[in-house]
């Protein structure tokens, strides 16, 4: 384990310090439902042998219906929390840190070695994969490839598993949902496109008048950027198209598997060369593709 103690991509759970040397975790469970608005947040904890430690609860700013037990007893909620004797914790709430549209984003890490680890991500009802699954779990929504995929008819339950999971180990996870159109909602928009069309076409021929009279300076500009673009650039480019131009800079890092120094350097010399722009969100950074591209 390095110097600095790893952390959870967009939200700190625990950071647990001890005088000592950090014991093992025995069972170390994660689950995660995906609500209307937010994610429910359920993490239990089971020790090898009792631990008396000081945990610094690094919940998220947002974080919403928070409850704790101690050795399945409701304990007062104190930052740092002092463990005395303790075998098991569980605590609760609700944030929205893991989402960043229609995407579920975790980088897993553990402090100490965990025997065995567990993450769970339900999906409430009216939600969906936005790719289905087929019978070998294979899937391009769901990222990495779980240990199960169960579904009730109305959730969605996906199971990630690991024995022997050490400081040293990591994993990230990424799933793509999307809610599912009933038939109310397909006749709401459809009438919305029927009463909206006219606007629509108008707009879009609007835009490409615009476009047919760009001066000739500001066309050769636009060329000269795409082709000196780098195939890297251009892969982030493309991920930040497909996220309707904006995306969470941890997500692009999962999606096309950079490094995050390397990541960090692309970014800069694209909002160099003004093809992109980043805004901080709390703890993430959310980058922006400029309207010109």
């Amino acid at each position: 384990m390095t110097g600095k103690m790893k952390r959870w991509v967009g939200l700190i759970f625990f950071l647990l310090v001890s005088v000592s040397v950090l014991g093992t975790v025995k069972e170390d469970q994660f689950d995660f439902v995906l609500r209307e608005s937010d994610v429910l947040v359920t993490r239990e904890t089971v020790f090898s042998d009792p631990e008396s430690r000081v945990i610094d609860l690094g919940l998220p700013k947002d974080a919403s219906q928070v409850g704790l037990w101690l050795d399945g007893k409701p304990a007062r909620i104190s930052n740092p929390l002092a463990l005395n004797q303790v075998s098991k914790f569980k605590v609760v709430f609700a944030t929205q840190d893991f989402l960043d549209q229609n995407d579920f984003f975790a980088n897993m890490n553990a402090l100490e070695p965990i025997d065995h680890l567990k993450v769970t991500l339900t999906l409430s009802e009216g939600f969906e994969l936005k790719v289905p699954v087929d019978e070998r779990l294979g899937s391009g929504s769901v990222y990495p490839k779980p240990s199960s995929i169960t579904s009730d008819g109305q959730r969605i339950k996906i199971v990630w598993e690991r024995k022997l999971f050490t400081p040293e180990d990591e994993f990230s996870i990424l799933v793509v949902f999307k809610e599912k159109g009933g038939r109310g909602w397909w006749w709401t928009a459809l009438l919305l496109v029927l009463l909206l069309g006219g606007f629509v076409v108008r707009l879009l021929g609007k835009e490409k008048s615009s476009s047919m009279q760009k001066s000739p300076d500001t066309v050769k500009k636009d060329m000269d950027i795409s082709e000196h673009l780098k195939e890297e650039e251009n892969q982030v480019i493309q991920i930040l198209k497909n996220k309707e131009g904006s995306c969470e800079q941890g997500t692009i890092r999962f999606i096309g598997n950079f490094s995050k120094a390397r990541l960090s350097r692309i970014i800069s010399e694209l909002e160099t060369r003004n093809v992109v722009y980043k805004e901080i969100k709390g703890k993430k950074n959310v980058i922006h593709l400029k309207k010109d591209h």
